[in-house]
Order: structure tokens, then sequence, then C-alpha cells
């Protein structure tokens, strides 16, 4: 997963960069799974964002520093998960037509609460898939690549 950062993060990143307020980053962040772009480099655009109602579906937790359960160190302006993400088993079809059929983009999140928060970074997946009840989302460790250039 290669993506772009969403337009909240690079304001905040440019005010702190350049002198109007210090960003300070969120302790931990949540991957969210999306059924498409649609606005995802908006802040606050939730409406591709895998339904809660009657899924199961949760945004997955990683936390937000360098270790075992978290992020590599940079190195060359690139950074990896360091862990595999497991989201919960679908209860019921996370996708539908209405919903474009497939997974096929994620989203890194500040906040837990599906339809809330603050979009971070956002990417097209490498391999997009329908979800069907009793199915399981796992990201693996490295398979999250975020690159600053």
């Amino acid at each position: 997963m290669a993506g772009s950062k969403s337009n909240y993060l690079e304001n905040k990143l440019l005010n702190h960069a350049l002198g109007s307020c210090i960003y300070t980053p969120p302790s931990s962040v949540y991957i969210g799974l999306h059924t498409g772009a649609n606005a995802l480099n908006d802040a606050g655009n939730f409406s591709s964002e895998v339904s809660t109602d009657s899924t199961s579906y949760c945004r997955v937790y990683i936390n937000n520093t360098s270790g075992d359960m978290g992020w590599t160190v940079a190195t060359d302006g690139t950074k990896c998960n360091s862990c595999t993400l497991t989201f919960s088993t679908a209860t019921s079809d996370w996708t539908t037509t209405a919903t474009g059929g497939w997974i096929t983009h994620a989203g890194i999140y500040d906040c837990q609460t599906v339809g809330s928060g603050n979009l971070l970074f956002w990417s097209e997946l490498e391999l997009s898939k329908p979800v069907t009840c009793g199915d399981t989302i796992k990201i693996a460790a490295g398979a999250i690549i975020i690159t600053d250039n």
C-alpha cells in the first residue's frame, strides 16, 4: 500500500514546518477500508468507508510509535507497519453491488470511530476483493508502505 497524505495532514505539516502552529501526531492511528477513493484525500469524507451496520466492521488499531506493535523507523523517507493487522471477521457481507462490490482502498485515521476523525494517509490497495460473511482481512507486516517524497 503506497499512497498519499490527506489534505488535512499536508496542511498540518506545512503549518508546523513553516511556523504557523505546532502539529502533535496522534498516539494511536487506525486503518480503515474503503470501497472506492471518493475524495479520500479530503478530511471528513467517509462515504466510501465500509459500513458498520450489522457487519462487525471496525477500524484496526496500530500504535503510532516505532516497534513491534507500530511502525518501523523511517529510512530513506519510507516507513512500514511492523506488525500484522487483523480486522474482525465479517458477520455479514462488507461489500455489495451498491457499495461498489470490492474493498479497493485503505486509509489511516486519527480516530477509531468509523465516520469520524481525520484521514492522515490513503492508498489504493494492490489487491482488491469483496469481503463476504466469514472473511477475515489481514494486512501483513511491511505491507503498508508510507513514502514521503
